[in-house]
């Protein structure tokens, strides 16, 4: 009975992607959800930094 749980486990395991050794699967549409987070936060880190620099050399000159 131990053997047979233990092999359950195993391929539930294997389905969900949570090998040892490896990262688990994420979804495609996650992935792309993800994706446009990040791609956005760094946009935006880049306008205000844009914004900053500008603002800078308007004092400065």
């Amino acid at each position: 009975m131990q053997v047979h749980c233990q092999q359950r486990q195993a391929q539930k395991a294997e389905l969900s992607g949570c090998r040892q050794g490896r990262t688990p699967y994420i979804p495609a549409i996650e992935r792309f959800i993800m994706l446009k987070f990040l791609a956005s936060t760094v946009g935006i880190i880049f306008m205000v930094g844009l914004v900053v620099i500008i603002g800078l050399l308007m004092l400065i000159f």
